[in-house]
């Protein structure tokens, strides 16, 4: 398999921050402004997470309409503080990293052509950058499926068994963090299934396992 080189996912990569760190920088003096109706939410339930330990928005109130991916990831940075900057900044670092997986995938699936192209219009997507500072969790939820992907491409391409579970792990992680992607395993499953047949069935299963055992614990998040 042919990728690309080092110095093309470096310009990607940072391509897609400066572009991510303008709006970034814009926004700074105002945090309020990396909110969005949706925010108050998730800050809510990252902050009693890394205060209290507790998945809830009132205290003695357990959650039941929030999925706790992107509150978990919220709360690592409630632990040093409680400004909106600092997720924000992470995100534009996450939604680079997203812009380089986009390239290495498109390269796997196209060697030889221009396909590294792909990555820089994520990176240079205005629309995209400028979401990607908002403490909403789509760019999380992004970056995920992105990894999934190309860990995935790499398991069809080397059918090496490690890839499918981290494949499948990301695709969970995906789920916990927006509940839409609740039945993806089921059609990526079977798609998998159905291309490697009885030859890679265990992998499947893997990546099936790894993927999909998580819906009965996020049903109460519906």
């Amino acid at each position: 398999m042919i990728l690309p080189g080092r110095r093309i996912l470096a310009a990607v990569f940072f391509a897609a921050l400066a572009l991510r760190g303008l709006f970034w920088a814009r926004m700074f003096p105002h945090p309020q402004t990396y909110m969005r109706p949706d925010s108050w939410d998730y800050t809510a339930l990252g902050q009693n997470l890394a205060q209290h330990g507790v998945f809830s928005r009132s205290l003695g109130q357990p959650e039941t309409s929030r999925t706790p991916g992107y509150p978990f990831f919220l709360s690592a940075h409630y632990l040093f503080s409680t400004s909106p900057r600092w997720p924000a900044l992470t995100q534009t670092l996450l939604d680079g990293a997203t812009a380089v997986l986009v390239t290495l995938a498109a390269c796997a699936l196209a060697p030889g052509s221009p396909a590294w192209l792909a990555g820089f219009l994520y990176a240079l997507d205005p629309v995209v950058a400028a979401h990607s500072p908002l403490l909403i969790s789509e760019t999380l939820f992004t970056f995920l499926l992105a990894a999934a992907l190309y860990a995935l491409i790499l398991c069809g391409r080397e059918g090496r068994l490690g890839m499918a579970l981290a494949s499948g792990l990301c695709v969970g992680l995906a789920t916990f963090t927006r509940p839409v992607a609740l039945y993806l395993w089921i059609p990526w499953g079977a798609a998998l299934a159905w291309v490697w047949g009885r030859r890679r069935w265990r992998t499947a299963a893997g990546w099936a396992a790894a993927a999909g055992p998580r819906w009965k614990g996020l049903r109460r998040y519906r």
